[in-house]
């Protein structure tokens, strides 16, 4: 990005910084959601993909996001273009926080549908109740939130251009995801990403910085 928008190269990376830490939450066991996804409603965070892509196939998909009136035309157009989406692609948008975390976790699976998220804190809400997670890519077939995941198991990296009909083979697939499994899943990730942890990794790179 700072080669891309500056033109300045940076020394050497020597680490990463972790922007949030998991809340501790146990999976739900009534699921109503096939499909969710979280994002800002502008064509670069896209995150009515979810709804394009299952769209016709019966899979009941949920966006959250935001509603504003944008200063980019095109952000504005993207809004406009995805207001009429019904049933069963559902959308909720301008939830307070704790709404979003209650609607995600009924979910069964997470859907991240921008490729060049810095670390996606979505991808950890989704990962920390429970839902295993598709990232979709770009065609470096990297994405920067699989570092999220306490185990490569928890997630699956699909190309952005995915077809429908692998999307959904996926997404009915994951959506098997056993309560124990689930459990594991919200475990695994609150382990790694808990609050002790991440006021270590904190003070660690605090203390690098000054000595």
């Amino acid at each position: 990005m700072y080669m891309r928008r500056e033109r300045v190269r940076l020394p050497t990376i020597k680490g990463f910084v972790r922007t949030a830490f998991a809340a501790s939450t146990r999976p739900r066991k009534h699921l109503i959601y096939d499909a969710v996804s979280i994002g800002r409603s502008s064509g670069d965070k896209d995150p009515f993909k979810l709804h394009r892509a299952l769209n016709g196939s019966d899979l009941h998909t949920l966006v959250i996001t935001n509603d504003q009136v944008y200063k980019s035309d095109a952000h504005n157009a993207y809004v406009d273009a995805n207001r009429n989406w019904s049933y069963p692609q559902e959308t909720l948008r301008n939830l307070p926080h704790s709404d979003v975390m209650d609607n995600l976790a009924k979910g069964r699976v997470f859907v991240s549908t921008c490729t060049f998220e810095s670390w996606g804190i979505t991808a950890l809400e989704a990962l920390s109740c429970g839902l295993p997670t598709i990232l979709l890519t770009d065609k470096s077939s990297n994405h920067s939130s699989e570092s999220i995941a306490a185990c490569k198991t928890h997630i699956v990296k699909l190309p952005k251009s995915v077809c429908s009909i692998e999307l959904f083979d996926h997404v009915y697939l994951l959506g098997q995801t056993p309560y124990d499994q689930r459990c594991k899943i919200a475990e695994m990730t609150q382990e790694k990403h808990s609050w002790r942890r991440w006021k270590k990794h904190i003070s660690n790179i605090i203390d690098a910085r000054l000595f």
